[in-house]
């Protein structure tokens, strides 16, 4: 065991050096998920849709604290995206 440890030690690290594909496509993922856009107003509008349909079947007002839950929570999950 400690042979192959030693063994392991002595290999060379070989490194993988690539051209980055996917580096042009960053704008687009930041333009369609980013923080202005549509997906997050499209988002905020199904949301609210949501809630009215809800607040009509059940007559419960606490399905509107559902809007605000979503959009503190899309703007920090998007908030992250770099």
């Amino acid at each position: 065991m400690a042979v192959m440890f030693v063994a392991l030690m002595m290999t060379p690290s070989l490194h993988a050096h690539a051209v980055d594909l996917f580096k042009n496509g960053k704008t687009t993922v930041k333009d369609t998920f980013g923080g202005s856009s549509t997906v997050i107003w499209i988002l905020y509008v199904i949301e609210i849709l949501s809630a009215l349909f809800t607040y009509t079947k059940t007559k419960n007002l606490a399905v509107f604290c559902g809007i605000a839950a979503v959009m503190v929570f899309v703007n920090v999950v998007f908030g992250l995206i770099p």
